[in-house]
């Protein structure tokens, strides 16, 4: 039967809600789909974001959704596509309408966006996914205790979403834009999207106001022994010891016994940690530094080509450079305590050197002079190590100004061709692992024929054991033999007793 990939028709809604109802039966509702489509504001505005596989009765047989999304990365929006619906009904698998599928997703309605993402079962699905280049980011949480205080200092309501849309917005967005992975969200998202959501969930949303302006919210479920936090924001802008408590107190609000269980957070920008990092002497002299400095020039490159710096809260890599190159400058000079020390570590060591010699030439033989001499030649060549060349072991001089200073070009030029290595050894091993399967399965097909032979043998067998059991039960025995040698014998000697007896008679017999 012939199958054609296609996007999905906009008369073809209510069909694809019953095929991701029927395949995903007993996991989610059709309502949920329903939402999906209809309560999400970006979900309809192209039909190419919906892929279908049809066969020739139009049915469908297979589907991938794509769900365009802005990502936060380091403060930044870039294009993201979720991946949704992966489904195939069950009388279509094993024939890769699936991959099909996503390949057309990704050279289709994902071919302008920067990332992808998905959730799955990694264990069970991560092996599907990585033919397609997606990697693994796991997802914990973790249980907390929860202090309940005897009276709050703060005003904790419900919280209304409509009403109070912008000041979630703002909050959110302040909060959020310190990790890489938020979803940039807008009005109609926060109304539509996450209202229907927290219907579906029986979410229920509270808020804490300072001076009538709200300060932290949080999303939690209702009535559930193990409280579950869908989402927690506090207004970045407030003093972390004042955020801690708001934080506290909203939670001790929503939780229902002793624990709750918390999502951990997504990765945190690199920008407010080198921003923390150059506020410190102590820290942006660091290998650390250098690194994170890298890795940030590398997030800029997931920015828009038409991203402009000068509009950044933050300064370039080229900035932070120039300024530490600055901030090092009468770190070297103002060194005197850390070259006294280096240098009475150099002068122990050379006293420590200057002793095991002398052990040594304690315990020489005749014997031993001639190798000792040489090694004498050989340790005499050796330059005693400087204070520079310690301080440069030590990470502590501008040594590393050569490690800060490589370009980010570089690094992705070595990351590329790494990568490239890593593919072309993946595609070896899965052609390895390809030819191993087939091998087994000829194997595993030969010890079937080879078990089938085994069981007509067993089955001859038996069926000629149970002819030889006839024969023996049926034919001759030693007792039935004897039997029939008498008869024989007794018919015998009546034969012969009448044969004397007819040739000896004198009348006629009749």
């Amino acid at each position: 039967m012939a199958i054609t990939c296609r996007a999905l028709r906009s008369n073809e809604v209510d069909t694809w809600l019953d095929h991701c109802a029927n395949v995903f039966h007993g996991k989610a509702s059709r309502e949920y789909f329903a939402s999906h489509l209809h309560d999400d504001p970006r979900a309809l505005e192209s039909w190419e974001n919906i892929l279908v596989a049809v066969d020739s009765n139009e049915k469908i047989a297979s589907s991938v959704r794509v769900v365009p999304r802005e990502l936060l990365v380091n403060g930044k929006a870039v294009e993201m596509g979720g991946l949704a619906e992966v489904s195939t009904k069950e009388e279509y698998r094993r024939q890769g309408l699936g991959g099909r599928l996503i390949e057309a997703a990704i050279r289709g309605p994902m071919a302008g966006m920067t990332v992808s993402l998905l959730h799955t079962n990694y264990q069970r699905l991560g092996h599907f996914y990585e033919k397609y280049n997606y990697v693994s980011v796991p997802h914990y949480t973790i249980g907390v205790q929860v202090s309940h205080p005897e009276q709050s200092s703060l005003v904790i309501n419900e919280l209304d979403l409509e009403r109070n849309c912008d000041d979630i917005l703002r909050i959110y967005h302040g909060f959020s834009s310190q990790f890489n992975g938020p979803i940039v969200r807008n009005q109609a998202y926060l109304i539509r999207y996450v209202a229907s959501r927290h219907q579906l969930r029986n979410i229920t949303a509270f808020g804490t106001w300072d001076n009538q302006t709200l300060v932290g919210y949080v999303f939690a479920p209702a009535a559930t022994p193990l409280c579950s936090i869908e989402e927690i924001c506090i207004d970045s802008t407030l003093p972390i010891a004042k955020q801690s408590k708001i934080a506290q107190e909203l939670l001790s609000r929503v939780a229902n016994g002793a624990y709750i269980s918390l999502p951990l957070p997504y990765a945190r920008n690199m920008e407010f940690a080198l921003k923390r990092m150059e506020l410190d002497a102590a820290l942006n002299t660091t290998p650390e530094y250098d690194e994170l400095i890298g890795i940030l020039g590398d997030l800029y490159g997931l920015c828009q080509p038409n991203f402009r710096q000068e509009n950044c809260n933050f300064p370039v890599p080229e900035e932070l450079r120039r300024r530490r190159v600055q901030v090092m400058q009468p770190a070297v000079e103002t060194t005197e305590q850390v070259d006294s020390i280096l240098s009475q570590l150099e002068v122990h060591a050379q006293n420590g050197w200057d002793q095991q010699t002398a052990s040594l030439m304690d315990d020489v033989t005749p014997e031993k002079a001639e190798f000792l001499s040489y090694d004498e030649e050989i340790t005499s060549t050796r330059s005693v190590p400087t204070t520079r060349s310690l301080r440069e072991q030590l990470g502590l001089t501008t040594s590393r100004d050569l490690r800060s200073s490589a370009s980010v070009e570089k690094s992705k030029e070595e990351k590329e061709q790494l990568e490239s290595e890593m593919f072309q050894m993946t595609q070896h091993l899965k052609a390895y692992a390809h030819s191993y399967d087939e091998s087994l399965q000829d194997d595993a097909e030969i010890i079937d024929n080879v078990g089938k032979l085994a069981q007509a043998n067993m089955e001859k067998l038996d069926s000629e054991r149970a002819r030889l059991q006839i024969h023996l039960d049926n034919g001759l025995t030693i007792w039935k033999t004897i039997f029939l040698i008498a008869v024989v014998f007794v018919v015998f000697i009546g034969m012969f007793m009448f044969m004397k007896i007819f040739n000896q008679r004198r009348y006629p017999l009749f």
